[in-house]
């Protein structure tokens, strides 16, 4: 999946006008941009029935679409791969899935994130059909997260950290994380930058 060199995230595509987010979405792929970030906080994370996700890119034709980060605990495996397999193949072409923990001040059941991610994604993988590994990448900030989402997706997508922890990332060996990986931050001024 190509994303381009530079991507645009933002809260406003999960959280605000949807009319509008079509219109910034189409508007964005016209202007070059290669990603949409659908953006997500803490407790309020993109859709897991990914219909957010489906009206971005219906409103566009080949800028690529990823979601930072569905929370685990929101969609079972099953209605989260049935929710990718509802989208036309070439919109699914163009959909990398964001799947992440989430943090115990916001889900109930929040216990073992290393081991419920790993479970989920057991359970993801088992269903048929599948969301594929190539159509994800896994919200990660430590070692054990990041050689999982080496070993179980297309990436990491690091999301609220230092460039030093970003760099770390970039730093870790080949068999850690698959090309091409970690997902690079947009550069500009920000917690989430790369130097420049």
């Amino acid at each position: 999946m190509n994303l381009g060199a530079t991507g645009v995230r933002s809260l406003a595509f999960t959280h605000g006008d949807r009319a509008e987010a079509r219109d910034a979405a189409a508007e964005l792929e016209e202007l070059g941009y290669g990603a949409i970030w659908l953006g997500g906080s803490p407790g309020g994370n993109p859709r897991g029935d990914l219909v957010t996700a489906a009206e971005v890119l219906a409103a566009t034709d080949h800028v690529a679409v990823a979601t930072g980060c569905v929370s685990i605990w929101d969609r079972t495996p099953d209605e989260l791969a049935a929710a990718y397999h509802a989208l036309p193949q070439g919109q699914r072409k163009r959909l990398l899935v964001g799947l992440g923990v989430s943090q115990a001040d916001f889900v109930d059941r929040y216990s073992k994130p290393y081991q419920a991610l790993r479970s989920y994604l057991d359970a993801l993988d088992a269903v048929t059909p599948s969301l594929p590994s190539t159509a994800r990448i896994i919200g990660a900030h430590g070692p054990e997260m990041t050689r999982l989402a080496a070993a179980r997706s297309l990436g990491v997508h690091p999301y609220l950290v230092s460039r030093a922890h970003t760099g770390w990332h970039w730093s870790r060996p080949s068999s850690w994380t698959p090309t091409p990986t970690p997902i690079p931050p947009v550069p500009g001024p920000g917690p989430c930058s790369l130097p420049t």
